[in-house]
């Protein structure tokens, strides 16, 4: 069973376009987003830098050009 305080409740801008795009630029070290889930299909793509993604306790490297799929209902954080 998941913990319900790391729920994250989707914000979707367009009920008639479920999709939400964000651009997110990180000047220094540190956690990007504290460990959460949801029931949608998160896609994380990284354009430069280095990061780890933390999905379900495993680390994943990754560098530019990587795309990371956070399935529904998966706990991640990066």
């Amino acid at each position: 069973m998941k913990d319900k305080t790391l729920y994250e409740k989707p914000i979707l801008p367009d009920r008639n376009f479920p999709v939400r795009v964000s651009c997110i630029r990180v000047e220094k070290p540190g956690t990007v987003f504290p460990e959460h889930w949801h029931e949608h299909i998160e896609l994380l793509y990284f354009t430069e830098g280095n990061a780890t993604v933390f999905c379900n306790s495993a680390a994943i490297d990754v560098e530019p050009k990587t795309l990371i799929v956070a399935n529904s209902n998966d706990l991640h954080t990066t």
